[in-house]
């Protein structure tokens, strides 16, 4: 039996969609984020999350595929150079929805799509995350309890 996919046609045309999504894609690799309509942004979402997974094959054929995708050389360098390494630990979700206020002028709903990138710590930033720790700990001296300064309890003696 047939089942019923789930197709954004966003009032469009085959053709005029295609537009979109390729100009939607180029503004979310050159920004990294964008605040575009709902629906745009979960129409967006699966397309962005196949193309990294196309470029991170990193062949030529890969990457002639995703130069006829997006059309720009220079974006897709940005992509390959800048993007990717950051995005290699992760398997997928590469993006997040994050919900705004309604657009004023005709109250649509918008949402921030935003490409989501793992923190990388350097070895610059360890060793300085551990010198950070290091003087805190040693800061801050131990309170030690002494015997007379044990509070009683709330039911104490009656004595």
């Amino acid at each position: 039996m047939p089942k019923h996919h789930k197709v954004y046609k966003l009032s469009r045309d085959s053709q005029a969609r295609k537009a979109l999504m390729v100009s939607l894609l180029q503004a979310l690799i050159l920004e990294e984020t964008i605040s575009t309509t709902t629906q745009k942004a979960k129409f967006i979402k699966p397309e962005f999350d196949k193309l990294i997974s196309l470029a991170k094959r990193s062949s030529l054929s890969s990457r002639r595929k995703v130069q006829a995708i997006i059309g720009n050389k220079v974006i897709v360098e940005k992509l390959y150079q800048y993007l990717l390494p950051r995005l290699q630990s992760r398997n997928s979700g590469y993006t997040t929805l994050i919900h705004l206020a309604n657009r004023p002028g005709d109250n649509a709903q918008m949402t921030r799509i935003a490409i989501i990138f793992d923190l990388v710590e350097t070895d610059q930033d360890s060793d300085q995350s551990k010198q950070k720790k290091e003087t805190k700990s040693e800061s801050k001296p131990k309170k030690s309890v002494k015997e007379d300064d044990k509070p009683s309890s709330p039911k104490g003696d009656k004595s």
